[in-house]
């Protein structure tokens, strides 16, 4: 079957890791669209397509076995295991990185490891899928600059920082959580273009009055998609003083840039007094947002009804002789100027300071998910929602990028080496679209997808998904 092929579009792809045996006989791609209704859509390998269809059978094929012609692959593959051993290049995470140039890729074994800086743009890689590579410190990636990105994927974490990066940063299937002491949030400071996949931060109750926030963002760029964020709650203090609020899951400042999709939000509780403590009256702690927005921040939110922009609960005050609880906190917030588009999620409520606006997206924004094992072989599947009677069309890129598009809500965030015009999204509202990864596909390669949908007013465009692919 003649193919065609996708030059540069693999090169700087990292070697195939010693664990994994390259098999270019094994060098077929399915790839099939239907409607949530199960009716397939005409087969893009059947030979009684038309010339359209043809058209992305080739460059998807073109796409996919591109990489069994490269002569070379750029990186090499850095091996770390906490006890050592034979195969095993360093013990720690920092070591690797200092010895590891830009392209390369570092796996790490399941165990136990310090935190680290990474000022390179490397791809660094739990082991497994049950995030038992946990690194017990804090993770700062800074300074970073294009060409190029840091990818983050599999690992637990106890907090990470993200300042002045120039070049995108990919969070993928990250965890952050209290099983940590500190304030187990992520900070990200002057960052043009940080990404977060099927993440979960959840911010412990610290060791001050307030709680913290899940995610902060300052002055910078930020996609949070089919993930989970929580603030903490508000220190418990008894009855020696008022009790901490609640922090935001996501708060954002200095005219940051936020997309959310198909995101659960949780506002953490405020804290609570002891309940009675006589005269001293001490009030519980307010709840924290599901998102705070201000200083001329704006956001997209979208996803369905179990995306839930949920308020903090409010945290129980003196009881005797007057009741001092806290007040209840919001699911969104907006102030200084800050401006917000939400649609298909479950907004618990909102507070709307002067100057600021949040509008309802009437049809609702489309969205983009996936679903399937990043390992060889395995099939993945992508839905894009959207209003039936929408034309999609889907892009697979190389790199991510942002490029501004002042027409859209959403900006183009994805090379779009290939686009495949897949048809109109039937009544169910969504449309399915699914190939197979070849098995020869080395570990820790990425690439990354988004759709557009055309209307008849107009065409927006989704959220992005990167694809980070996995064997181990």
């Amino acid at each position: 079957m003649g193919t065609l092929a996708l030059k540069g579009f693999f090169l700087n792809a990292p070697q195939k890791s010693r664990s994994t045996v390259v098999d270019k006989t094994k060098n077929s791609a399915s790839m099939r669209v239907e409607s949530q209704s199960g009716s397939p859509l005409p087969n893009p390998f059947s030979s009684a397509l038309g010339s359209t269809m043809k058209m992305i059978r080739y460059a998807l094929a073109g796409l996919l076995l591109s990489l069994s012609s490269t002569s070379a692959l750029a990186g090499q593959t850095w091996w770390i295991d906490d006890s050592g051993g034979a195969g095993i290049d360093f013990t720690d995470i920092q070591p690797a990185i200092n010895a590891a140039s830009a392209g390369d890729l570092l796996i790490v074994h399941p165990g136990t490891y310090s935190g680290f800086n990474l000022g390179k743009n490397l791809t660094i890689m739990g082991f497994n899928v049950n995030h038992t590579s946990v690194v017990n410190g804090t993770v700062t990636i800074a300074n970073l600059t294009s060409p190029g990105r840091a990818v983050l994927t599999g690992l637990r974490l106890k907090a990470m920082n993200l300042n002045s990066n120039g070049a995108p940063v990919i969070l993928d299937s990250i965890r952050i959580n209290p099983a940590f002491a500190g304030t187990g949030v992520v900070t990200i400071n002057n960052c043009f273009d940080v990404r977060m996949y099927q993440c979960n931060v959840t911010a412990p109750m610290g060791t001050a009055v307030a709680g913290s926030n899940g995610v902060e963002a300052v002055n910078s760029r930020l996609e949070v998609v089919d993930s989970y964020l929580a603030g903490a709650e508000g220190f418990y203090v008894g009855c020696s003083g008022d009790a901490g609020d609640g922090g935001s899951a996501l708060w954002a400042s200095n005219n940051s840039i936020i997309s959310v999709f198909q995101t659960t939000c949780d506002g953490g509780p405020g804290g609570q007094t002891d309940g009675f403590c006589e005269w001293s009256d001490p009030y519980g702690g307010d709840g924290g947002d599901g998102i705070y927005l201000r200083g001329g921040s704006r956001a997209v939110i979208a996803g369905d009804a179990t995306d839930t922009i949920m308020f903090g609960w409010e945290g129980w005050g003196d009881s005797f002789p007057i009741f001092t609880d806290g007040a209840r906190g919001y699911g969104m917030a907006l102030a200084g100027g800050s401006i917000a588009r939400y649609s298909g999620v479950n907004m618990t409520s909102t507070l709307i300071q002067a100057g600021s606006l949040a509008t309802l997206a009437v049809p609702a924004d489309p969205y983009l998910e996936r679903t399937g094992t990043l390992q060889a072989g395995r099939k993945q599947t992508f839905w894009i929602y959207g209003t039936p009677g929408d034309q999609v069309t889907f892009y697979l890129g190389r790199s991510p990028l942002v490029t501004i598009d002042g027409t859209q809500e959403m900006d183009n965030l994805v090379t779009h080496e290939r686009a495949y015009t897949l048809g109109a999204i039937p009544a169910t509202g969504r449309l399915k679209y699914e190939f197979t990864v070849p098995t020869f596909f080395p570990d820790g390669f990425s690439f990354y997808s988004q759709a557009e949908v055309t209307t008849s007013s107009g065409s927006r465009l989704t959220n992005s998904i990167p694809i980070v692919l996995r064997y181990l």
